[in-house]
C-alpha cells in the first residue's frame, strides 16, 4: 500500500506541474483555454487526492470527524501548487515512514489533498459540479471519467446513470468506446454476461466508423477493464478475439498484446493494469495533457457505422502518408535550431 501511495503522490505532484507549465500557454493557443485547463485540472486533482487518501487508509481514518474542507468549487476549492506539493511530498515520506499518523494528515493537508477529497458519497457532487461547467460535446469527456470512477468505488447505479447523461450528448470515437466498455462491467455485475459479450464486440465498432475514430481511439491505450472481468468469467475465446481486433486500433503496441494473447493461450492470465504504459497513460497528469487537447477538437461528428476495416486502415496509411514530410520537416528544423 505504501508504494501504491508514493506512485499516486507522485502523480499528484506531474498533475499540479503539468497544470502550471501549461497555464501560461492556455488562452495564447484557444480561445477560453485557460478556463478549460483549470476545469480539467480541478477535476482531475479531486480524483488524484481520493485515490491518494483511500491508499492512506481512507480519509475518514486521516480525519477521525470527516471534515469536508474543501468548499464547492472555482473560488472556493484551494488548488495546489507545485512548490506546496513536492515539499509535502517529502514530509509525508518520512511521516509514513515512521507511522506518524499526525504527520501524515498535516502533510496531506499542506498539499491541498484533504481540501480535494471528500468521503465517497460526498465526492460524487462535487466532481458532477466540475464536469458540469463543460457544455455541449466537451462534457463528455468528463462525463466518461465519471462513468470509470463509478464503476472503479463500485458504484454500479451512480456508473449507469452517468452512462445515460453521457448518451444524451451522442458520444463518439474514444468517449463511446470508454462507454461502452463501462456499460459492459455495468451489465457484468448485474450478471448479464451475454450483454457485457455484447458491449466488448461494440467497444471497437466505436473505434472503426471512420479513420479519425481509429486516430482518437488508438491515442490513449485500451480500456481493458471488461476484458479482465470477463476472463475471471471464463470467456478466454472472447477475450482473445476482443485482443486480436485491438491489434488493428493500437499498431503500436502490437507486442504487448500479442504477449498478452501468448499468455491467455497457454493458460494463463495478464495483469493488465501492470503493464507500465497502460499504467502511464491513465494516470490524471497524463489524462490532463490529452483531455484539454480533446474538449477543443470535439466536433459536430456524430456516430455512424463501422466501415470495413481494410477501408479504415487504407484510410489511415494514407494520411500518415501525408504527414510524414511535415513531420519530418518539423523534426530537420528542430535540429538546425538546437544546433545553431
Amino acid at each position: 500500500m505504501i508504494k501504491q501511495l508514493q506512485e499516486e503522490v507522485s502523480d499528484f505532484e506531474n498533475l499540479v506541474g503539468n497544470f502550471e507549465k501549461s497555464q501560461p500557454l492556455a488562452d495564447k493557443m484557444f480561445s477560453g483555454g485557460e478556463r478549460m485547463l483549470r476545469t480539467l485540472f480541478e477535476f482531475y486533482a479531486m480524483m488524484s487526492a481520493f485515490w491518494i487518501c483511500e491508499c492512506a487508509g481512507g480519509r475518514a481514518a486521516i480525519l477521525a470527524d470527516d471534515i469536508d474542507l474543501g468548499a464547492a468549487h472555482h473560488g472556493g476549492t484551494r488548488l495546489p501548487k507545485h512548490a506546496d506539493v513536492r515539499k509535502s511530498a517529502q514530509d509525508l515520506s518520512r511521516a509514513v515512514a515512521s507511522e506518524d499518523r499526525l504527520g501524515v494528515s498535516a502533510a496531506l493537508e499542506e498539499m491541498g489533498v484533504l481540501a480535494l477529497s471528500s468521503a465517497t458519497e460526498r465526492q460524487f457532487p462535487r466532481l458532477e459540479s466540475v464536469a458540469g461547467c463543460l457544455t455541449g460535446r466537451a462534457r463528455t469527456v468528463l462525463l466518461i471519467e465519471l462513468v470509470l470512477f463509478a464503476v472503479d468505488v463500485e458504484e454500479y447505479e451512480r456508473a449507469e446513470r452517468y452512462a445515460l447523461e453521457t448518451r444524451a450528448f451522442g458520444p463518439i470515437s474514444r468517449e463511446l468506446y470508454n462507454l461502452v466498455m463501462a456499460e459492459g462491467l455495468v451489465a457484468l455485475e448485474a450478471g448479464r454476461i451475454e450483454d457485457a459479450i455484447l458491449c466488448l464486440a461494440r467497444s471497437i465498432d466505436a473505434c472503426l466508423t471512420d479513420v479519425d475514430a481509429l486516430i482518437e481511439c488508438g491515442l490513449p491505450g485500451p480500456n481493458l477493464r471488461l476484458v479482465e472481468k470477463l476472463l475471471d468469467h471464463g470467456e478466454q475465446a472472447v477475450v482473445l478475439e476482443h485482443l486480436r481486433q485491438c491489434e488493428n486500433v493500437w499498431q503500436s503496441r502490437k507486442p504487448h498484446i500479442e504477449n498478452w494473447i501468448s499468455a491467455i493461450e497457454a493458460g494463463g492470465k495478464s495483469d493488465f493494469q501492470t503493464t507500465r504504459f497502460l499504467k502511464a497513460l491513465d494516470r490524471p497528469a497524463a489524462k490532463l495533457d490529452q483531455q484539454w487537447m480533446r474538449v477543443f477538437s470535439l466536433d459536430d461528428r456524430y456516430p455512424g457505422p463501422p466501415k470495413p476495416l481494410a477501408e479504415v486502415l487504407a484510410e489511415k496509411e494514407a494520411r500518415m502518408a501525408k504527414l510524414k514530410p511535415l513531420i519530418l520537416a518539423a523534426t530537420k528544423r528542430r535540429l538546425d535550431t538546437s544546433k545553431s
